[in-house]
């Protein structure tokens, strides 16, 4: 069990221990008597949640023989000082100073440090672990000075850190530099909390319910150098203001908040404080929603998931793709005046600039009222009338319903359609889902045309090279029989047509790659017939969308225009599985004593763009370890890498984009004491193409705690 021993010690050490000032190291056996040491005071089980690269040096007795080891680790609180020694070399008792200059440590005339003025002084009863907590508030950061020294053995020998002579012209006492990282850990659960770090520059809010467990949650400083080089090259990222947020791949519940500051000093050339946004890279690059205050010089955004964070100017060139839906009516389409509305969605991987949509009617119509953010389009390439609305800017995954399209109908056909345009300097990745239509008739009859499910032929192949076969049906749900009308089918991607079905073949049909008008026939009420099948060829991997919509002839009233279309897309065609899988949620429990066994938990997540096909979890355990018991359906690797003790792979199930699965536990056994490093690594199965290697790999480094006595 590890105990953190709090800094009342420095008061009680000038009170108690004034006979020790006079003492020299030397004379370390008597440097003090345990009747006059405090009682030690907060007892903890457990080491809290650390951050940082942590520093690690031998502990030396006698002035050549190492005993164990001295470490320093952080939270965003505290500094924790941690002496570990072999079974054979108890520790008796400590003294430790941590300043922020060598000249402070307390010395006599000679130079040889006065252990007995050291500020955290203690007695033990024969431990081999002791963890001493330090305020980082007491500390000038970021760089520390430690002096470490303990009584240890049967013979009571002194001991020190090993690092450079205290005072090279006196005795052997030593001292070592520690780093102190601008970093922060707190272990936050179903509560929620605030992590801030020690200088203030990021600040993580995490609201109640977003984690359903306990997490340990860390926020360390990254740099520019440590960002992905898929980075986009035309963003240009903030120095200072990039953070690494653990556990990697932690998805919320609902979104945190994280507020990052930065400095104008720090601002790139050419880059103003409003250009500023925050973004999260993690296999795909994402721009977030975030406010700037420009007073306080900070950016807050919203968080659905752990990854490095950062703030810059905005890319120049974005990949977003902006869908836009058939434009809709509230309500049957009769003679009179009709609102019709649309909504665009960005389906891409960044944040759009906005965009506009373009409104437009061709047939018997007028234009009716235009919103005062709208435009009147004055010479439309399709309709006969237009106006142009405003989309706004719009996050990956976001929707906006855009301002509603009026136009007066006497009577007659009258097609309505809504195409979306990108903002200059975005790039949209799907254009063929950048229109959407509806076409009606208003006027005598009482119809109802129904476009059935669009289906592939047997003997279709939807591969590079290979033919598709399409079909479909038309059949009137009405209570009157219709007159001939129109089946208008739009199919978009990287096809080129070989037979038109019978049908007429519409030339130059952008954005479509093939547009076809079938005639079908006059059909009584409840009638049905079959539209001839047409066959494309696919010539280059992708999707491919088709797209079919009923017209009704002239001087037909279609009763429920919302059926007469009918749209299927066959995804991914010729292409291979890109994911990105990664480790996440790696944590460790039932740490148990020498020969007993520790259990390794771990989860993976893949973040797409595809489903996975399954993959593997790669377990490593360097240190005094040794085999466990291996879990079922996992495979232990009897030859591991030079360096590794225990190595076990265990499959990763087949995961859909932005799922997650808890793998199977890795079990290894303490063969005797001594820091730990684990791995959990993730491995793409073969048959899939991982897009982001660099976050394939979770670490933990731990002190385990000493044997029960």
């Amino acid at each position: 069990m590890s105990w953190i021993r709090r800094a009342c010690a420095p008061l009680c050490a000038a009170l108690l221990w004034s006979c020790a000032d006079t003492i020299s190291v030397e004379n370390e056996s008597a440097l003090w008597s345990s009747e006059d040491l405090p009682a030690s005071i907060d007892i903890l089980e457990t080491l809290p949640a650390v951050c940082g690269d942590p520093t690690i040096t031998p502990l030396i007795a006698d002035e050549t023989v190492p005993v164990g080891t001295v470490g320093v680790v952080q939270d965003g609180t505290n500094l924790y000082v941690v002496y570990q020694t072999d079974s054979e070399w108890p520790i008796h008792q400590t003294a430790l100073f941590v300043g922020s200059s060598a000249s402070d440590i307390p010395t006599s005339g000679g130079g040889n440090p006065r252990v007995g003025k050291f500020p955290y002084l203690a007695s033990h009863a024969g431990t081999n672990e002791v963890v001493w907590e330090v305020p980082l508030e007491s500390l000038t950061l970021p760089d520390v000075v430690v002096a470490a020294f303990a009584e240890v053995g049967a013979k009571r020998e002194g001991a020190w850190g090993e690092g450079e002579m205290i005072s090279p012209g006196g005795n052997w006492s030593m001292r070592f530099a520690h780093e102190v990282a601008g970093c922060v850990s707190q272990t936050v659960g179903p509560a929620g909390g605030t992590l801030t770090t020690p200088d203030g520059n990021a600040i993580l809010v995490i609201p109640p319910g977003a984690l359903s467990v306990p997490v340990a949650i860390t926020v360390q400083p990254s740099s520019v150098e440590d960002l992905p080089a898929h980075f986009p090259p035309d963003v240009i990222p903030v120095e200072g203001t990039i953070w690494k947020l653990g556990p990697d791949g932690l998805q919320f519940s609902t979104p945190a908040a994280a507020t990052l500051h930065y400095t104008e000093s720090n601002l790139p050339p050419g880059v103003a404080e409003e250009e500023l946004e925050a973004f999260i890279i993690n296999g795909i690059f994402d721009v977030l929603g975030s406010s700037i205050d420009t007073e306080a010089n900070t950016a807050t955004a919203e968080v659905e998931h752990f990854s490095r964070i950062g703030l810059g100017r905005g890319s120049q060139a974005r990949d977003v793709d902006l869908e836009v839906s058939d434009p809709i009516t509230p309500s049957t389409p009769t003679p009179g005046t009709l609102d019709f509305t649309t909504t665009v969605r960005n389906t891409g991987p960044d944040a759009s600039r906005g965009g506009t949509v373009v409104y437009e009617a061709r047939g018997n119509v007028a234009l009716g009222g235009v919103p005062n953010r709208c435009s009147v389009v004055p010479s439309p390439n399709f309709g006969d009338v237009a106006i142009a609305c405003p989309v706004g800017r719009l996050n990956a995954g976001a929707s906006r319903e855009i301002d509603p399209f009026q136009v007066t109908v006497p009577d007659g056909t009258v097609t309505v359609r809504a195409s979306v345009f990108p903002e200059d300097g975005d790039t949209d990745l799907n254009p063929h889902n950048d229109q959407g239509q509806t076409v009606f008739a208003t006027g005598p009859g009482d119809v109802d045309l129904n476009v059935g499910p669009l289906h592939l032929f047997p003997g279709s192949q939807p591969v590079v090279g290979g033919s598709m076969e399409i079909g479909t049906s038309v059949d009137n749900r009405g209570s009157a029989a219709s007159n001939q009308a129109t089946l208008r089918i739009d199919v978009f991607g990287g096809v080129v047509l070989t037979d038109n079905g019978g049908c007429l073949v519409i030339p130059n049909p952008e954005p479509a790659a093939v547009a076809l008008e079938c005639a079908v026939a006059p059909l009584a009420a409840l009638d049905i017939v079959g539209i001839p099948p047409f066959t494309v060829m696919v010539q280059s991997a992708g999707d491919v969308t088709v797209r079919a919509v009923a017209i009704p002839a002239l001087g037909d009233t279609d009763a429920a225009p919302a059926n007469n279309k009918e749209a299927r897309t066959i995804p991914d065609i010729g292409s291979s599985s890109l994911v990105d899988l990664e480790p996440f949620n790696v944590f460790v429990t039932d740490v148990g004593a020498v020969g007993s066994p520790t259990v390794v938990h771990a989860s993976a997540f893949n973040w797409g763009p595809h489903p996975s096909t399954g993959g593997t979890m790669v377990y490593h355990a360097d240190g005094p370890v040794s085999p466990g018991t291996v879990a079922e359906g996992c495979v232990e690797i009897l030859d591991p890498p030079v360096g590794i003790e225990v190595a076990v792979e265990c499959p990763i199930p087949l995961l859909g984009v932005r799922q997650g699965a808890e793998i199977a536990d890795f079990q290894f056994v303490r063969a005797s004491e001594g820091t730990i490093t684990v791995r959990a690594t993730t491995r793409a199965a073969p048959e899939d193409t991982d897009v982001d290697p660099t976050n394939d790999q979770e670490q933990l480094v731990f002190f385990p705690p000493p044997p029960p006595r």
